[in-house]
Order: structure tokens, then sequence, then C-alpha cells
């Protein structure tokens, strides 16, 4: 009797521990996917958008992006492509101890020599990305005199009209790098015209300081915003909100013909391929 109940003991648990583990195996499948999605969506997150590269100089240049969650930015850079020995933190994160979580990333790089090939590759929240697995680039501009101060200064506002603190300031100007500049704690921005470089980085932009047509985007966290102005009213430019679009242009008046200027919008428009 006792050996008849164990046989069909037996028989019941054979099935039964199939199914156990078969329930194991694919609940295993399950969550291993499940982890992998939230890596490969944090992943994503984390990853840097709308890479851009300004304020190129004979010493140094500016790097920003921005992030869909708050991360930690950091820019290593170097010579050797290689071997990146120097690291840059976030330019609020300065003489901190601790680094600072943004959406808005901006990176100041310094103390480079003139005329010199310099890579860098972007960190966020310790893992690092490249354009199109290779190191960013970029060739330090030719040391020259310096020109009489010309600054653009203005104020950005969240749309309820607080201080948009943290907001990455994209000035664009005809045959002119690209330049940038980061609000402060209580919305203001200042970019120095005087340095900005032409596009091939060998002179001073030779654009009008009265009467040249200007383009302004601005990255908030969450809005951006847009205007098109002259240089005769940049200093400053009046409040810009986020989520408007403005035209404060007092006259249109073309550039100078020996400028042979690009198209002014072209400088916001910098592609890289991200890869971690």
């Amino acid at each position: 009797m006792k050996r008849k109940i164990s046989v069909q003991l037996k028989k019941i648990s054979r099935p039964l521990a199939l199914l156990i583990s078969i329930i194991f195996l694919f609940g295993g499948v399950f969550l291993i996917n499940k982890v992998q999605k939230m890596f490969l969506q944090a992943s994503l997150e984390n990853a840097p958008h709308k890479v851009k590269i300004a304020n190129i100089t004979d010493s140094s240049f500016i790097v920003s992006w921005i992030t869909e969650t708050g991360t930690t930015g950091q820019v290593a850079w170097g010579e050797n492509a290689n071997s990146l020995e120097n690291t840059q933190n976030d330019f609020r994160d300065t003489n901190k101890a601790k680094a600072g979580k943004y959406l808005n990333h901006f990176v100041l790089v310094e103390g480079l020599l003139s005329q010199t090939k310099y890579y860098f590759k972007i960190i966020a929240d310790g893992k690092s990305y490249t354009n199109e697995n290779k190191p960013f680039e970029i060739t330090s501009a030719l040391r020259l005199p310096p020109l009489e101060n010309d600054l653009a200064q203005g104020k950005i506002l969240t749309s309820d009209n607080q201080p948009a603190v943290g907001a990455i300031v994209y000035l664009s100007l005809p045959n002119t790098n690209l330049q940038s500049a980061l609000t402060d704690s209580s919305g203001h921005w200042m970019i120095p015209l005087s340095t900005a470089r032409t596009t091939d980085l060998k002179n001073f932009s030779n654009y009008d300081r009265s009467a040249q047509i200007e383009e302004v985007f601005v990255q908030g966290e969450k809005e951006t915003a847009s205007a098109t102005l002259t240089t005769s009213s940049d200093n400053p430019i009046p409040d810009i909100k986020l989520g408007q679009t403005y035209n404060f242009q007092e006259e249109l008046i073309p550039p100078p013909s020996s400028q042979n200027p690009t198209t002014v919008s072209s400088g916001f428009e910098q592609n890289f391929a991200i890869s971690s």
C-alpha cells in the first residue's frame, strides 16, 4: 500500500516539478527582460542630447548638452584621443565638493594651447559618451590681439515670470562660431561678442556692431524660446520668456557682402551621433 502511494506521489511530483521549473524559467526571463529594459531606459534618459560646441577661442571652448533626467556631467579631454587625462566639471560645480545633477549641462574647458587639436568625451552619471564611438574633437583658434569689448546680455524668465536659472542661451551671427552662456540665479546671461571668432577661427567676427541681425535660442529645462534682433538692441536684450518667440528687430539691414554670411540660425544646428 505504501509502495503504491509512493509511486503515485512520484507520478504527481514529476509533472509538478516540471511545471514549477517552467514557471521559474519564464519568471526569470521576465525579470531579466524587465531589468534590461530598466537599464536601457535609464541609459537613454542619461544620454546627452543636442550636444553643442561653442565659444571656441585660442585657450578655451564650451560644451553643452541636455539630458532627459537630472544627471551629473563632466568632460574628459586631452591632446591624445586615447588618453583623455583631464576632467572638467559642470560650470556650476566649480569649487564644489559634490557634483550637482542637472537637465541642462554647461562645461567650460580652458587652459588650451592655441592652434592645437583636442579630443573629448562627455561623462553623464559616470558613463562615457562619444561621437560615433570616437572622441569629439576641436582645434583651438589662432591667438589674436584683443578687440574693444562688446557685450550682448539680457535676462531669461520662466513662463510664470520667475528667473530661469540654469538656462542655456545660444547666440548666432553670420559667419561666426556659435556663442553660448548659462543664466545665473537671477536669470541673467552675458556673452562677450568681441571674442567671437569666424567659423574658420582665423579671425574675430567682423559683424556690424550697430545693425547686424542676430538670433538667440534659449534652452530651458522644460521649455525653449527664441528671438531675432539687431546688435543695436542686444545690450541689454529685452527680457525673454520661455515658451515665447520674439522679433526685436528695429530695422532689417543686410550684413556687408564682404562677410559672405551664412544663414544666421545655422550655428544652432550641430549634429553628432552620440554613442556610449
